[in-house]
């Protein structure tokens, strides 16, 4: 069974135990020169930047800034939105300690939850500025194994980009409704019937969104060459079309849902 236990400072996760074992570093019991233990921490969140900065500062839209390593995030008390036994959730909101460093208006979430033996950690930023905001995100994890007996790997899911890709899509993803699909104009989710004026021949493309092209069905995305100069087109309208061969001509005959 695996339990998790974390705190408001830095958001960080301070422990994770599987049954009964401590999973995270708990630091070493070694001092340096003034007397300190060598690396305290668990797992720090690294936020806005992640690395160190050259002279520890940097400079954004004209102004000098100074930043520690890693960010200030790991250093500073988060707000505990909610907390239960398996779901953690905090966030820290731009102050003016904040601003003295990074220039932003921000929220950073940070969010662990626990299903079985499965230990998920979301991180969201939120922009609540009227500006672009740029940062770095990291997480620090310090594990506690012991690597002798080599039972221990880390493993990354193959579809693992093909997941940030789809979340990436899904984030600005628009539900279409048959009722507003009109044939007046071409859109995406209509079939549309072309002259392939070159060759004289007739095809039917259905205009759908990237992740649902498939040429075998004749599904085209709204982002293909074809694609994009039908979209807004009207019933015998002509199209050009520029294509590695040149540009081709298609001239519509139908507009159908």
């Amino acid at each position: 069974m695996l339990k998790i236990q974390s705190k408001k400072s830095g958001a960080e996760l301070t422990s994770i135990q599987y049954n009964g074992k401590e999973m995270l570093f708990q630091g070493v019991k070694v001092l340096d020169g003034n007397g300190n233990i060598y690396w305290k921490r668990q797992a720090p969140i690294l936020f806005p930047i992640v690395g160190q900065l050259k002279n520890s500062q940097t400079q954004i839209e004209g102004e000098k800034y100074e930043m520690s390593q890693h960010g200030f995030a790991r250093d500073m008390d988060f707000e505990e939105i909610s907390k239960t036994e398996n779901e953690h959730h905090y966030m820290l909101k731009d102050n003016e300690e904040t601003l003295k460093k990074y220039p932003y208006k921000f929220e950073l979430h940070i969010m662990y939850g626990v299903n079985g033996n499965t230990l998920t950690v979301t991180y969201k930023v939120k922009n609540i500025d009227d500006k672009t905001i740029y940062f770095g995100l990291g997480g620090h994890p310090a594990f506690n194994c012991d690597y002798s007996n080599g039972e221990y790997e880390i493993v990354f899911s193959e579809n693992e980009d093909k997941i940030v890709e789809l979340e990436a899509k899904l984030r600005f993803a628009k539900i279409i409704d048959d009722s507003e699909i009109d044939t007046k104009k071409v859109q995406v989710g209509n079939t549309v019937k072309v002259l392939d004026m070159e060759f004289d021949e007739e095809v039917e493309y259905t205009i759908v969104g990237t992740t649902e092209a498939d040429i075998t069905q004749n599904k085209i995305s709204n982002e293909s060459p074809i694609g994009k100069a039908l979209l807004g087109a009207k019933k015998n309208q002509t199209i050009d079309v520029q294509a590695p061969a040149g540009i081709m001509k298609y001239k519509i005959l139908a507009i159908t849902k």
